[in-house]
């Protein structure tokens, strides 16, 4: 019936921004930076203060930064998400980001649903329809559940419910002032700017922007917004969390010689088992 198997984890990437620059420019700047992992097929959610626009191509950034030019779609809050499909074969439908019903949020998701079925299944009997076999859509549909009015509420019942691994950026449309993520089990990071803030599942993707980050924990919540970034346990009770200073630039994050980037990961693997 649904909906990703266990061995059949879907790989992202995510950006989210909000504050004063055209989000469009930083989504596509950073999900460029996250090409290196060999996506398929991407989409874009901006806020333009009317309503939410998504677009998706079943293809690379560059594609869809063609369609973004003819659209021109303005604002400056929004995500972005690239996906390698490598189970369920590619399409736009199954391109990111991905709606609740009424559109009302728009998540971008990182990982893999392990109860996907049963959520699924519940929902389904409760009268609420869906578009794809995508997890992604059963947690937007199951965030819309939980919403009385309050998001943080929301988000903590929702993580209540969900067996797995994922990094989650949500936008609600009708609110143009805050982007939310959530973390279990895959990376989020956090930057924090002078009147903006930034999400990204991999630093290098906000690196121009800003260096000062916070790596979110298993079972965190965040609330970003052009003011600043607030942290919430898994409860809903606010964090203090150190933000820490990223002291290297983006051509120390290149290949570093190597002819692509899943070389250079190869090769780093072993360094990196040492330490452990």
């Amino acid at each position: 019936m649904c909906c990703v198997r266990r061995d059949e984890a879907v790989v992202c990437g995510i950006v989210g921004y909000i504050g004063y620059r055209n989000a469009c420019s930083v989504l596509l700047d950073g999900l460029k930076r996250l090409e290196y992992r060999v996506y398929d097929s991407v989409g874009i959610a901006v806020n333009n203060s009317k309503k939410i626009e998504i677009i998706k191509e079943a293809s690379r950034v560059s594609d869809l930064e063609r369609i973004v030019k003819e659209i021109a779609p303005s604002g400056t809050q929004g995500i972005g998400n690239a996906r390698w499909a490598n189970h369920g074969g590619v399409s736009v439908v199954k391109a990111h980001s991905c709606p609740s019903r009424d559109k009302h949020f728009i998540l971008a998701h990182n990982g893999i649903i392990e109860n996907c079925s049963e959520l699924k299944e519940t929902l389904l009997a409760e009268g609420f329809n869906f578009t794809s076999e995508r997890d992604t859509e059963v947690i937007a549909q199951l965030l819309m559940k939980f919403y009385d009015g309050n998001v943080l509420k929301a988000l903590t019942s929702l993580q209540g419910q969900l067996k797995g691994s994922y990094a989650l950026a949500i936008v609600d449309e009708e609110d143009m002032d805050h982007i939310y993520c959530m973390r279990g089990g895959f990376p989020m990071v956090l930057g924090m700017g002078e009147g903006e803030s930034l999400c990204a599942t991999d630093t290098l993707a906000i690196l121009p922007y800003t260096k000062n980050v916070i790596s979110m924990d298993d079972g965190d919540i965040a609330e970003l917004s052009s003011q600043g970034i607030k942290l919430y346990d898994a409860k809903g009770s606010p964090l203090q969390k150190k933000n820490f200073f990223i002291d290297w630039d983006l051509s120390s994050a290149e290949k570093r010689g190597y002819p692509h980037f899943m070389l250079k990961e190869i090769h780093e693997q072993g360094g990196a088992l040492d330490q452990h």
